[in-house]
């Protein structure tokens, strides 16, 4: 398919901010396919003229509700494409992906002050608690910052999935939202920290509450920048990290950031840890990082929550210990036909940080996609048919699906309804978006969010909250209204001028 795009203006601005990551050898195109996001795209040269390519460009375009994607190759950016209303100033939520951003803040300490500042417990930060009585093991002062950073603290959690309690929501959006920390201390701990593996946006608030103490309060608030971005060439305007009213970043879930920062966080995974020849975290903190923890290697499946990042804060494709590309329980690797080596990270409706070793090449994707789980592994097959097929394995087991216990579902949403969680976190995540991104109405802001199948809670189409489609703001008040609830979102607009959004740095 010789003539997929056409080549127009030539797009050219100063590389020396975008260090190690070549952008001016971009030009704008217009593309013949049919977009129906009404999308713009820069190619440069070395973006193979195939129809694999044209696939892959047309299924970022069409098939998903993409609002920035970034394909770096051999260190040079070879694709950049925008959704209607984005452009390379846009900034978006990257939800869970804030993980390996706070990985990569705590990697920046452990630089500075070696690799036993992992072995530090939290107590030495005055993280403490006393024991409650619904704890099965009385091992809280033996939580390490290795603990929480590769989520084997023992704290007892449950994310967003099948839960009896939507932990995530409630610390965020519910009655945890005004101190994040101390609605984690009041979680029981169930197994001896360092042996089990839990996923856990509340391990990443107690990373920062540790970080704070070893930074310094003064410097805490520009430190994700100064000791990561800033390294990569990003500026100030390019991120927004969400801070809690207790002056804390939300760790685990609230880093809102530009395309093409986003894909330079991909490319210092290629590059082992370093920018420019210096490093950003040591080598023995990204070789950690990049490797199974103990807890993961010792818990069984169901309680990885599906696709939790298996290393340090970052997620690996092959889950096992023997490079055979399957779980330890038989089941395929999350992306069975990716390769074995390959490193992602994911956030919520649809964030995708692929990196490709082997192939020397990232693919970053940031959009607003409901059903996003659908989209990895087809997204992936296509960027790999495009830039380097042969990295493409057979799928031996297709028939083995990882599948999701369904008790607990009921439970999820009638707790998610009791707090006020559903309107909490519509009035946060619709204000967060107009602060943050730029878009200038609520309109613009909702098509860019997934409100049409799910509400912004973090509970997905796994979950009853998920499939009733009470997903408008309208409806959502409405239920709220009719049973009373109303502490909840009232203190928030009465707090935060920003319509109950938490502070954003």
């Amino acid at each position: 398919m010789k003539n997929f795009i056409t080549k127009a203006v030539l797009f050219t601005m100063s590389v020396s901010s975008f260090a190690q990551v070549n952008f001016d050898n971009l030009e704008s195109v217009v593309s013949t396919l049919k977009s129906t996001n009404s999308s713009t795209m820069k190619v440069s040269s070395k973006l193979p003229q195939t129809k694999a390519c044209s696939d892959f460009l047309n299924y970022a375009q069409n098939k998903m509700n993409t609002s920035g994607l970034i394909v770096i190759k051999d260190g040079e950016a070879v694709a950049e494409l925008y959704g209607k209303d984005f452009n390379a100033q846009s900034k978006v939520k990257v939800w869970s992906i804030s993980k390996y951003l706070s990985g990569l803040m705590l990697g920046a300490q452990v630089k500075k002050h070696g690799m036993s500042l992992l072995d530090e417990r939290l107590v030495d930060f005055g993280i403490e608690r006393k024991k409650l009585r619904k704890d099965k093991v009385d091992s809280w002062d033996n939580i390490t910052l290795r603990n929480v950073w590769n989520m084997s603290s023992g704290i007892n959690w449950c994310e967003y999935r099948n839960c009896r309690a939507v932990d995530y929501a409630s610390m965020f959006y519910g009655k945890g939202f005004s101190d994040p920390v101390n609605y984690v201390l009041s979680q029981p701990l169930s197994h001896e920290p360092g042996t089990y593996y839990r996923y856990s946006a509340g391990n990443f608030m107690l990373l920062q509450h540790a970080l704070r103490e070893i930074i310094g309060e003064e410097s805490y608030l520009d430190s994700a920048y100064d000791t990561v971005l800033k390294k990569l060439g990003a500026n100030k305007n390019e991120y927004a990290f969400e801070v809690s009213p207790t002056g804390l970043f939300l760790g685990g879930s609230g880093l809102h950031v530009n395309a093409r920062t986003f894909a330079k966080l991909g490319q210092i995974l290629i590059n082992k840890g370093q920018w420019e020849g210096e490093e950003v975290i040591s080598a023995d903190f990204f070789k950690e990082m990049t490797s199974n923890s103990d807890a993961i290697k010792n818990s069984p499946f169901e309680v990885q929550n599906w696709e939790g990042p298996s290393g340090g804060s970052i997620w690996l494709n092959d889950d096992s210990t023997n490079g055979d590309g399957l779980d330890r329980d038989g089941i395929p690797s999350f992306m069975p036909t990716s390769p074995w080596d390959m490193i992602y990270a994911g956030g919520n409706y649809g964030q995708f940080l692929l990196v490709y070793p082997s192939s020397n090449l990232v693919v970053a994707r940031l959009g607003a996609d409901a059903s996003a789980s659908h989209h990895w592994q087809p997204f992936s097959e296509k960027a790999l048919k495009c830039f380097d097929p042969s990295q493409i394995r057979e799928n031996k087991d297709s028939g083995a699906e990882k599948t999701i216990p369904e008790t607990g579902k009921n439970l999820t949403f009638l707790r998610a309804l009791s707090e006020g969680i559903i309107t909490a976190s519509r009035v946060h995540e619709l204000c967060s978006c107009l602060f943050v991104t730029g878009l200038d109405s609520v309109k613009k802001c909702e098509k860019a969010m997934p409100t049409k199948t799910e509400f912004f809670l973090g509970i997905d189409s796994y979950d009853i909250a998920g499939k009733v489609h009470i997903d408008r703001q309208e409806k959502s008040v409405t239920i709220y209204k009719a049973l009373g609830l109303k502490s909840i979102v009232s203190k928030l607009n009465k707090e935060n001028p920003q319509l109950g959004c938490q502070l954003i740095k």
